[in-house]
């Protein structure tokens, strides 16, 4: 197991917990159940869900990736940005309980060179963006 990010260590190793910044309704961690069962699908699953609910996906993959880290960049580790969210992004879709595993013991967080990419809000933006003509970012 890793040891403990500087960020982490420096404030004591403790961090809030999962429920303190809210989480994710179930809703979306159905859909993520759903799509890590039938990876293929995900594009349909999008295309399939009302503007509103593509939108709050969108916001909610956003916010769980960048909470999970609590850092851009881990110069310990060489990690960058994108590290750190292509290592995120595999976390959340794992499911609800592997990333609260992960959130409260950041021991168990992977390396991400030894994950596969799979950032979902890409998905989700094009198919806003074809279906509706939205342009999500953030």
């Amino acid at each position: 197991m890793k040891d403990l990010p500087a960020w982490l260590r420096e404030g004591g190793g403790k961090r809030e917990s999962y429920e303190s910044f809210g989480g994710a309704p179930d809703w979306f961690w159905a859909t993520i159940d759903t799509i890590r069962a039938a990876p293929d699908s995900a594009e349909a699953i999008f295309a399939g869900l009302p503007r509103d609910r593509l939108r709050q996906f969108y916001f909610a993959y956003r916010e769980l990736t960048d909470e999970l880290y609590g850092d851009y960049r881990d110069d310990e580790r060489d990690w960058h940005e994108d590290d750190i969210f292509k290592a995120s992004s595999w976390v959340v879709n794992q499911g609800e309980a592997f990333y609260r595993a992960v959130y409260e013991n950041l021991r168990l967080y992977p390396d991400p060179a030894e994950v596969p990419p799979s950032d979902l809000s890409g998905l989700v933006a094009q198919v806003a963006r074809e279906s509706y003509g939205d342009d999500l970012c953030g």
